[in-house]
């Protein structure tokens, strides 16, 4: 074996080692639909601020506590997932998903490459037989996540998942949708108090 793919498989297998072991180090959170994995190196308010957390939260009559962060970070998931439910007007409400939220596309490509031999770099994508969402936080959108949530929605709502094409082409209605309905162009930021 030529030394390159030797370093190559020592990298993986460290990186595999290694992976439960930051994982027990992240934001691990539980909410109705999500089992989420957050990396340590991750800031949860610039994490909500990306994912439109004041639109979402407008909807909520109860009152609501800025300084609970992961309480407002689980709200605001589920909120989305409803959302992404009603847009491909499927509705599994005791379905749940599982996310890890990684810093950056390295961190993913490491991932797709012990899942894929061929692949190309993704800032986010949706493995079905673990039902699990994997996201680039440096390349994150509202929109993206929408999309990897279709993902998972449409793959376990049908006996049959559907061919990809059909899923990418609900997946990225869904994110349209969405995106739509928040206004694309609108910022919603945490950390200031206006829209």
């Amino acid at each position: 074996m030529p030394f390159y793919f030797r370093i190559r498989t020592y990298i993986f297998i460290i990186f595999f080692i290694f992976l439960p072991i930051l994982n027990s180090l992240a934001l691990s959170l539980q909410s109705s639909h999500f089992h989420i994995y957050i990396h340590p190196q991750i800031n949860t308010v610039q994490l909500l601020d990306k994912l439109k957390v004041k639109y979402f939260l407008s909807f909520y009559s109860e009152p609501l506590k800025k300084d609970d962060l992961e309480y407002l970070l689980k709200k605001l998931l589920d909120a989305i997932y409803l959302e992404t439910s009603d847009a491909l007007d499927i509705h599994m409400y005791s379905f749940q998903i599982n996310i890890d939220i990684l810093p950056n596309r390295q961190y993913l490509d490491r991932l797709l490459t012990s899942y894929f031999r061929n692949f190309s770099s993704a800032p986010s994508f949706y493995v079905y037989e673990q039902n699990k969402i994997y996201l680039s936080f440096e390349d994150m959108t509202l929109g993206m996540l929408v999309h990897e949530i279709a993902h998972a929605i449409v793959s376990h709502y049908f006996v049959i998942p559907p061919p990809t094409k059909v899923q990418e082409i609900l997946s990225g209605y869904a994110e349209y949708l969405v995106n739509k309905s928040i206004g694309k162009n609108r910022s919603y930021n945490l950390k200031d108090g206006e829209d």
